[in-house]
């Protein structure tokens, strides 16, 4: 726990949570790597949770756990890299795929090979239990029928080590698993034991509230501070006329992205309901990552939490340039083009 003290002479417990989204999540990786630099400090040493799901998953891996032989994770600048370098590698696939896949219709849009071959590579020897701050990773067990938490305090817990233990890439590969886009995967505990998993962002892509309840859990009397990042927005609409006659065929290409947006936004409106609802026990909230406004007065709470004016004066004494992070945004969201092949 960080020990600065607040207004209310309470500890302060800092929280940041990384939405998912795909190849754009080099969106929080480059506020992330500004955010290091301006501090001084790596991402695990400014928060006691880091906490991701699907593509925010693999970031709070790599900011949070340490590397073999290294007493350190990856920096937020490594990780960018690792999108600009091997996006084209994770999202690709063979003539002979997209055949028997009959393009997506009969099996996953893209195979494993890619995906598995590059989380191995960055996370080789890595594992739940070697975090240096409190990880937290959702998924779904689709045998079991129930949300699934990688918890590394859990994997570091004498009594929970073996069952709670997983390598670092089979989480990565389970968080990401997006339904359509690849298959699911069976990860194995350290004692064995197997459970096959999909993507958290069924119903946590922004897990803000649920790395928010953990911390509240385990530290009652503490002032939490969240800082949740977003990864842009899905601005492009489902219209009514088009929608109104829809089947399963004709809601299938947009129901991942309906239910993934769906969910993180009503997790902003939650917090938001929560900040100004419990003053008395303590929470801050700040989100950047949605960029468009919208019609109703629920959307237009959510886009109107763009704050990112982050009070890094609690978290290590140190001050960022708001406007510089709002621009980082701006520019990555102009840099990413429709085009692109997006994994939740």
């Amino acid at each position: 726990m960080r020990r600065v003290a607040t207004r209310r002479g309470m500890p302060t417990v800092t929280v940041l949570a990384i939405d998912g989204g795909g190849i754009r999540g080099m969106i929080p990786a480059a506020f992330l790597n500004r955010l290091e630099q301006q501090t001084g400090h790596p991402v695990s040493e400014l928060f006691d949770y880091v906490a991701g799901t699907s593509t925010g998953g693999i970031l709070a891996l790599g900011l949070g756990l340490r590397r073999p032989n290294q007493d350190k994770p990856y920096t937020a600048a490594e990780l960018v890299s690792l999108y600009i370098a091997q996006g084209q590698h994770i999202f690709s696939r063979s003539f002979f795929h997209i055949v028997g896949a009959l393009g997506n219709l009969n099996g996953p849009k893209y195979p494993h090979d890619g995906v598995d071959d590059v989380l191995k590579t960055y996370f080789a020897g890595m594992r739940l239990r070697d975090a240096r701050t409190n990880v937290m990773v959702p998924a779904y067990a689709i045998e079991l029928r129930c949300p699934f938490f990688f918890r590394s305090w859990q994997a570091q817990a004498k009594a929970a080590a073996t069952t709670h233990d997983f390598e670092a890439w089979q989480v990565a590969r389970c968080t990401s698993a997006a339904p359509t886009f690849f298959p699911p995967h069976r990860a194995q505990a350290a004692d064995g034991q197997t459970y096959a998993l999909i993507d958290g962002g069924m119903y946590a892509n922004n897990p803000a509230l649920c790395t928010w309840v953990e911390a509240h859990d385990r530290h009652p009397d503490a002032e939490i501070l969240v800082v949740s990042l977003g990864t842009g927005n899905q601005s492009k609409p489902v219209r009514y006329d088009d929608a109104k006659d829809w089947g399963l065929a004709g809601w299938a290409p947009h129901l991942i992205d309906v239910i993934f947006d769906g969910v993180s936004d009503t997790v902003d409106v939650e917090l938001d309901d929560v900040r100004r609802g419990v003053h008395a026990t303590g929470c801050g909230d700040w989100r950047t990552g949605r960029a468009q406004s919208r019609g109703s007065d629920a959307c237009g709470a959510v886009a109107r939490r763009r704050v990112v004016q982050f009070p890094l004066d609690r978290l290590r004494r140190s001050q960022m340039d708001a406007d510089g992070g709002a621009e980082t945004i701006s520019q990555l969201n102009r840099s990413l083009s429709h085009g692109q092949e997006v994994l939740r």
